[in-house]
């Protein structure tokens, strides 16, 4: 039987690039195909003069909410929101919250801590960076593990396993 070699070329748009993966797929004309097998992916960059395309994911509001590998310790939790802090801010009392929860704290009339009632001061807030590294480097499942990812990467690794090696991730139609 003559085996037919087929090559399938998918275009995926999404925010500010385009990925265009080939996929090569060995096919007997009386047998069923096998499952395609990434053979190589190439990046179009967008228009640099549109947003820019951040580095890390980031979530509109509070914290982390993926499904971290090991257990995480309390230190790494919002004081207010409870989850996994999101770009760590640290409080004159040592307490840490979410970027996006401290700004919520700073719009009411007198800012107190959540854990300890003590008067937040604005200026004595600072980026908890060694926080937000250490973060940055937990352990995580993909967030399409259910539909049938089995990768374990960095929280840090996040946005470019999802735009770049997810195949489980689902791009927006561009039409």
């Amino acid at each position: 039987m003559k085996k037919l070699k087929k090559i399938m070329v998918f275009t995926m748009p999404t925010r500010n690039y385009i990925s265009t993966v080939f996929v090569n797929s060995n096919m007997d004309a009386s047998k069923k195909a096998d499952p395609p097998v990434l053979v190589e992916t190439i990046q179009q960059k967008g228009n640099p003069d549109r947003h820019p395309i951040p580095s890390i994911y980031v979530p509109e509001q509070g914290g982390y909410k993926e499904k971290f590998v090991n257990a995480v310790e309390d230190k790494y939790k919002c004081e207010k929101c409870h989850l996994i802090l999101c770009n760590p801010r640290q409080t004159e009392c040592g307490h840490r919250y979410c970027e996006t929860c401290m700004s919520s704290l700073l719009s009411s009339t007198s800012p107190k801590c959540t854990a300890c009632q003590e008067t937040i001061v604005k200026d004595k807030i600072f980026k908890d960076n060694c926080c937000r590294r250490e973060l940055l480097a937990l352990q995580i499942f993909c967030r399409n593990e259910n539909k049938g990812c089995r990768d374990q990467l960095t929280l840090g690794q996040l946005l470019t396993h999802l735009r770049n090696d997810c195949l489980f991730e689902e791009l927006p139609c561009p039409r």
